[in-house]
């Protein structure tokens, strides 16, 4: 993680809040450095786990002054500065970075492939430059303060370090409760870097450059669907291959779905050194199926049996469930993953690679593909998966799939879905942010669906958190489906390659032959019974004990958007008649309720210097 502030003049209220952002941001068992040069403070915070160096982060230039600070993996540095005529064999990766820019300008950093955040200091002009990778795998988030600019990979320690008694920002806490603009911080004065931009800071102004324009890709209609597997097939190997490093430890998610099962069976494959190679699952070890439905582990079994990897199934507790509630500062959604980063922690594992993102970009659906046949008039591809014998299924999928994205009208089901999500919050604060609705529903082609996921930062919301309390665990992941050239590619594909099967994510279907049980290959759930059927009874029995907390939540003044009046009448209804499913959404609110309280009290608790 790091960290750092470009000051107009040097004062002791900088001093004060640099000490303030380091207490905030540091961990048990880690490497800290800070460097000052003049009015520019840079540091890092990094766990001694992760097999890392000062190098690694530091680069001073001795003929200008100028400084580079990095976190993050830059997968094509090599290439990069061997076509400048540098050999990078005895510099560190912060020097390849630096003489990149040194040769390249600012623009080099659109050639970068990596997990990147990174700050230029240009101690001339005293101008400082931050970068963010084309996805937002790393987080990096900023704030103007008078004339300085402060800036960290931990957003809330660098949110907290600037609370000053003032109220949290509503939007920000209203996620759980309906769709809100993911960008969003704890702090509204703090700003997070775009993915696929850098921030410009000199004599107090600052300006946001957006360098990657993956929207002027055109589709590719020369393409051919087996040119177009073997591509995709190369170009996913690569993403993984690139990602891996015999200096970590690995292990990698599993479940029954293709992407983590792709990922999962790559991985493997640059790990044969490793002993043991965990595959990390949400699913409990020790319930039983009583949904009549498959059961997910076995389709986990197969995998790892397949590929030799150790599947690690969690043993949940209700204690664990409610420790994970009260500690939320940091995590913020997916309570399994708490298990997965003990189990990795204990095992000694410090790199776990992920298929999360494929469902955007690689391993996309339906959506998008019988707009894109019928708007381009390729009727007969649209009638092979639409048939008019089946006539109210066409009518469905007509209006549904296509006339409602393009004519920007939410299908019936969201819109009671959120309706149903926003009900315990006050009348005033109900509306779900415009852009993020727009962005993940409306759409009149199936490349500005994918357009639309980039911006609308909901991966971005996962990932974030994720990295600083993986890096609290001295844990790192990595997303391969989420690298920049499977993106670009994807927007290339014309949709016709996509619609000839009867199966959705027909891509890695079909290049996933070897790699996964058949099983696994062709199962057309992502829903996993057991999983699913122990959540919400862990949700509901912690909901009840919390009905004894309301009046302390209550009283809790951050929280005054949630309608308390509304969940006590309707605690009164339930009490009468317990019915579960009926009051699935009180239960929720309770319990999104009591999490609330818990951040913004531990929010709250910003050290005294």
């Amino acid at each position: 993680m790091i960290y750092g502030c470009l000051s107009g003049s040097r004062h002791s209220l900088i001093e004060t809040k640099i000490e303030l952002l380091e207490q905030l941001m540091k961990f048990d068992d880690f490497y800290h450095q800070r460097k000052t040069d003049g009015n520019f403070f840079a540091g890092y915070y990094v766990s001694k786990k992760i097999p890392l160096s000062k190098n690694d982060f530091f680069f001073n230039d001795p003929n200008t002054g100028n400084t580079l600070l990095l976190s993050g993996c830059i997968y094509n540095i090599d290439t990069i500065i061997e076509s400048y005529g540098i050999s990078g064999k005895t510099i560190s990766t912060a020097e390849k970075l630096y003489v990149a820019y040194r040769n390249g300008g600012l623009g080099f950093v659109n050639q970068l492939n990596g997990d990147f955040v990174f700050a230029i200091f240009l101690k001339k002009s005293h101008k400082l430059f931050l970068f963010r990778d084309h996805l937002g795998i790393r987080p990096l988030a900023y704030t103007k303060y008078n004339d300085n600019l402060f800036f960290s990979s931990d957003i809330t320690s660098l949110c907290r370090s600037f609370y000053e008694g003032d109220k949290l920002n509503r939007e920000f806490l209203l996620n759980e409760f309906k769709m809100i603009d993911f960008s969003q911080t704890p702090n509204s004065a703090v700003k997070k870097l775009p993915p696929g931009h850098y921030l410009e800071f000199s004599k107090n102004s600052v300006k946001t450059i957006k360098y990657w324009h993956p929207e002027k890709i055109q589709i590719d209609n020369n393409l051919g669907k087996v040119q177009m597997l073997s591509d995709i097939e190369k170009i996913i190997d690569n993403a993984v291959a690139i990602r891996c490093n015999p200096k970590y430890t690995a292990g990698t998610h599993i479940s029954g779905g293709l992407d983590s099962g792709i990922v999962a069976a790559l991985a493997k494959k640059y790990y044969q050194h490793q002993k043991i190679f965990y595959g990390f699952s949400w699913s409990p070890s020790e319930l039983n199926n009583k949904s009549g439905k498959y059961d997910e582990r076995e389709l986990i079994r197969e995998q790892c049996k397949l590929n030799e990897i150790t599947p690690y199934f969690a043993k949940w507790s209700f204690t664990d469930f409610r420790h994970f509630v009260s500690n939320k500062l940091r995590f913020g959604e997916f309570y399994q993953e708490y298990k997965v980063l003990q189990k990795a922690e204990t095992e000694g594992v410090n790199l776990i690679f992920s298929g999360y993102g494929g469902d955007e970009f690689v391993s996309k659906g339906d959506r998008g593909i019988d707009m894109d046949l019928l708007f381009n008039l390729q009727f007969s591809s649209f009638l092979q998966r639409n048939s008019i014998a089946k006539p109210r299924s066409l009518f469905k999928r007509i209006i549904n799939e296509i006339l409602f994205p393009a004519l920007n009208i939410l299908p019936l089901s969201v819109r009671k879905l959120q309706k149903e999500s926003s009900k315990y919050i006050k009348a005033e604060y109900q509306k779900s942010d415009k852009k993020t609705v727009s962005n993940f529903y409306f759409f009149t082609s199936r490349r500005k669906l994918h357009l639309g996921f980039l911006k609308t930062y909901h991966l971005n919301y996962r990932l974030e958190n994720w990295y600083i309390e993986g890096m609290h665990k001295g844990i790192e992941y990595r997303f391969p489906l989420l690298d920049k050239n499977i993106v670009e590619y994807m927007l290339k594909v014309p949709s016709k390659l996509l619609a000839n099967s009867n199966f959705s994510r027909t891509i890695l279907r079909e290049i996933s032959d070897g790699f996964l049980p058949e099983s696994v290959r062709w199962n057309l759930s992502s829903f996993d019974p057991v999983l699913y059927q122990e959540s919400p009874k862990m949700v509901n029995k912690l909901s009840l004990e919390i009905i004894n907390e309301l009046p302390s939540i209550e009283q809790n003044s951050e929280l005054s958007f949630i309608d308390f009046k509304k969940i006590k009448k309707d605690i009164i209804q339930f009490n009468k008649n317990p019915d579960y499913n009926s009051f699935s959404y009180l239960l929720l609110a309770l319990f999104f309720a009591k999490q609330l309280h818990e951040y913004t009290i531990q929010y709250k608790k910003v050290p005294a210097l």
